[in-house]
């Protein structure tokens, strides 16, 4: 896996308090996002070094699960 399989569900986005996000989970600045926001670039320009950008990509793609695990649990209770 190459790429961040993001589905712009925004639970990231609401987990930082991101005022940009729009009310149908798009990014209203995507093409000038900071790096924070792009798997992709913040592996290429913090991380390369020191680990394989799939090993990345899974780390993030487990936060993610875990921000939406999150919100769900928020909503039923």
């Amino acid at each position: 896996m190459k790429n961040f399989p993001c589905d712009k569900c925004g639970a990231c986005c609401r987990a930082v308090g991101c005022g940009l996000l729009t009310d149908t989970n798009r990014c209203s600045i995507y093409d000038r996002r900071p790096t924070i926001c792009n798997v992709e670039r913040g592996w290429k320009e913090h991380f390369s070094a020191n680990m394989p950008i799939d090993e990345f990509i899974k780390m993030n793609v487990e936060a993610c699960v875990e921000l939406r695990k999150r919100e769900e649990h928020e909503r039923v209770s």
